[in-house]
């Protein structure tokens, strides 16, 4: 069933860095985003503030981005919830700019999501919600929707000083991602193969059901973009990842992200 995703491999995704309070960059300042040039027929779709995708989910803010995507927090109309919207590059699954995909993302998500499993790393792996193709001026692209989550482990041990998380917490860290590991292998028959600090996103325990998601996501739903003009054009904007206030080990939840290049 996994034969023809095993077929190709993706280049990983690299997940923004941790940012509770941005302010508008200065126009001197260095623009650390995805380069400009990408903005082309096969690769990034043009994504303005406010943009919907789908008839149904508007975008409100820049969570991440990667060589094979950006990622953005949006409202989810139907529901009335925040999701996080995932739009590939157009190379990624758009049969005209390409004789094949260069990822399988969707299908392995697709195939996690129909494992059924009382195994405890099934709830530490992203699920996938829904997707859709998007047409653009730069291709059809791919959209996946996610739970929104948190920062990822590299951004999160900066939150530390020194930078690195305290033992209690890395080990309940380490626990969670071994049962993911063991879910995909053993329930799903599916290696990740790009295991990194960026693709561990941290969720919050649903043991704190009192710090509601809406709670943590307003603190920091200011839009975040940068200045206007020529040098940067009205689609692009400053990533801003949403921060949890994770503390100790008891409220740590980790998810396995970035299944594109899985086989």
């Amino acid at each position: 069933m996994l034969s023809a995703f095993r077929r190709q491999r993706s280049k990983p995704y690299r997940a923004a860095g941790f940012c509770p309070r941005v302010n508008l960059l200065a126009p001197t300042a260095p623009l650390e985003e995805e380069s400009l040039h990408r903005y082309r027929p096969g690769l990034y779709h043009p994504v303005k503030l406010g943009d919907i995708f789908n008839n149904r989910y508007r975008v409100v803010r820049k969570l991440g981005w990667g060589l094979q995507s950006t990622v953005w927090l949006a409202d989810d109309t139907k529901i009335n919830a925040h999701v996080t919207l995932k739009i590939l590059i157009a190379a990624a699954y758009d049969e005209g700019t390409r004789s094949q995909p260069i990822t399988f993302e969707t299908e392995v998500l697709q195939h996690i999501n129909h494992v059924r499993s009382d195994h405890p790393g099934h709830k530490h792996v992203s699920k996938l919600l829904n997707h859709f193709d998007h047409r653009g001026p730069h291709g059809t692209h791919r959209c996946l929707v996610f739970k929104v989550l948190g920062r990822d482990l590299s951004s999160f041990s900066r939150q530390w000083s020194p930078p690195r998380v305290p033992s209690p917490i890395m080990r309940q860290i380490a626990r969670q991602l071994l049962s993911a590991f063991d879910f995909l292998h053993r329930s799903c028959g599916i290696i990740h193969t790009d295991i990194k600090p960026s693709n561990i996103l941290l969720g919050l325990s649903s043991r704190y059901p009192e710090l509601h998601e809406m709670d943590w996501i307003q603190q920091y739903f200011d839009h975040i973009s940068v200045p206007r003009g020529i040098a940067y054009p009205d689609f692009m904007f400053r990533q801003g990842p949403i921060y949890m206030p994770v503390t100790d080990e008891t409220m740590v939840e980790i998810r396995l992200a970035d299944l594109g290049s899985a086989c």
